[in-house]
């Protein structure tokens, strides 16, 4: 019964609703605008998305999907006035983020979110790749 189930993608428990947009001068979630001057951080957690092999899906007793669905990622925002907002999202692959890297850099500049965040969530692999991205935000405007 595992074995049938291991190509399987785990089900949705609920629905998906709802959207954010990052962009240079502020994050839209559904409809609200938050400028980048209210924010003080901003962290893009989690490394899940569409298809990814459970990892203790071999170890576990359970017979369900064996690949996940892509929901265990948070957009956690820290707002000046000290109020958080976290946002639950789905990515539909491992390096979803690149698409967006100027964005991504853009608010490494402005000191909005860490450097180890921006290596996570840009997929960057090898130190070659770490001390090119320091090299280019030197320059970055």
């Amino acid at each position: 019964m595992k074995i049938i189930n291991f190509t399987n993608i785990e089900q949705l428990k609920g629905k998906l609703s709802g959207y954010f947009i990052l962009d240079k001068n502020y994050i839209k979630i559904n409809e609200r605008i938050y400028n980048l001057e209210e924010i003080k951080k901003i962290e893009i957690t989690g490394v899940d998305w569409i298809g990814l092999r459970n990892t203790n899906y071999i170890l576990d007793f359970n017979y369900e999907n064996g690949l996940s669905n892509g929901t265990e990622n948070y957009l956690i925002l820290e707002f000046i006035n000290k109020s958080i907002l976290k946002v639950q999202f789905q990515r539909n692959n491992a390096c979803e983020f690149k698409e967006i890297e100027h964005i991504i850099k853009h608010y490494y500049v402005k000191n909005k979110i860490g450097y180890l965040n921006c290596v996570d969530i840009l997929c960057l692999s090898d130190s070659k790749q770490w001390s090119e991205f320091k090299q280019q935000n030197k320059h970055y405007s």
